[in-house]
C-alpha cells in the first residue's frame, strides 16, 4: 500500500505512535533518533533528532533536557530579577 501511494505521486507517510520510531531502522540511519546520556539517571534516553536533514546546518542536540528548576537562575536573570528579588519572591512562595 506504501508504494502505491508513493506511485501515485501522493503525500504519504506512515502513522505510528511515538515509541514504535525508535527501533524503525530508517528512522534510526536519518538520525530521527538520538540517544543522550543522563548521567543522573545512570543510562541513556531516546530523544527525537534531526526533523529533516540539512547539510549545510547539520543538526546535533547541545545537551539532555534540563531536570525540574536546574535553568531557573537563567531564566530569572533573563527576567531581569537580581538575586534580591528572586529571595524576595521565593520567601512569598511565588517561586
Amino acid at each position: 500500500m506504501f508504494h502505491l501511494g508513493q506511485g501515485l505521486g501522493l503525500t504519504w507517510g506512515a502513522v505510528r505512535a511515538p515509541e514504535d520510531w525508535l527501533d524503525d531502522p530508517h528512522a534510526v540511519a536519518r538520525g530521527s533518533i538520538v540517544d543522550v546520556d543522563h548521567r543522573e539517571i545512570g543510562r541513556t534516553v531516546s530523544y527525537a533528532g534531526a526533523p529533516f536533514i540539512a547539510p549545510a546546518s547539520p543538526w546535533r542536540i547541545r545537551r539532555r533536557a534540563p531536570l525540574l528548576g536546574e535553568d531557573n537562575v537563567e531564566v530569572y536573570a533573563a527576567l531581569g530579577l537580581d538575586e534580591s528579588e528572586r529571595e524576595r519572591l521565593s520567601a512569598r512562595g511565588i517561586i
